[in-house]
């Protein structure tokens, strides 16, 4: 594999953090942007009580045009994009982990779903203890739908994706839903 996304040729194959040469600087900086960008919408959502509003009186804050526009270019440009981007880097990273297993003739799944064990702990630790709108949790299980989908053809792919991606709307998984 080569490219922008490749670790520095020599690299280590061991099962272990990779080592500064081996860092996508790109995806750092990317990553950087995305937590960014989630935390500037958290900040905004929770910082200003409308996270402990019921929806009507959340709705009557949106008093004027303005209120409405300004609402709607934040979550557009701020908060759908940092999230969407951090999902995307999600799978992306899942993605080169894998790469990287496969070049040494190693499996994923071991590491990763250990990763994904600590991981989907901490969100419920979190989800119980703190507060029930975790996205934690989701990113754990969709880890562990990646470990079982990797090897699945690409029609299957297909299929499951336009599944879920159609799916997740009439289940109610999205903020809306909450």
């Amino acid at each position: 594999m080569s490219g922008p996304l490749s670790p520095a040729p020599g690299a280590s194959t061991d099962a272990r953090p990779v080592d500064a040469s081996e860092r996508v600087v790109l995806l750092d900086v990317l990553r950087g942007f995305a937590l960014g960008g989630v935390f500037v919408s958290n900040a905004y959502w929770h910082l200003s009580g409308r996270g402990l509003l019921p929806r009507a009186s959340e709705e009557a804050l949106k008093a004027t045009k303005v209120d409405v526009v300004a609402d709607f270019l934040f979550e557009q440009l701020v908060a759908g994009k940092a999230m969407s981007l951090f999902a995307l880097l999600f799978g992306l990273g899942f993605a080169l982990q894998m790469s990287r297993a496969e070049e040494r003739g190693g499996s994923i799944v071991p590491v990763y779903a250990r990763r994904l064990g600590v991981l989907l702990g901490i969100a419920l630790t979190h989800r119980f203890a703190l507060w029930y709108g975790d996205v934690l949790t989701t990113y754990a299980l969709m880890g562990f739908l990646l470990l079982w989908m990797r090897e699945l053809p690409d029609r299957r792919l297909l299929v499951w994706s336009l599944v879920i991606i159609f799916g997740a709307p009439v289940a109610g998984t999205g903020r809306e839903g909450c």
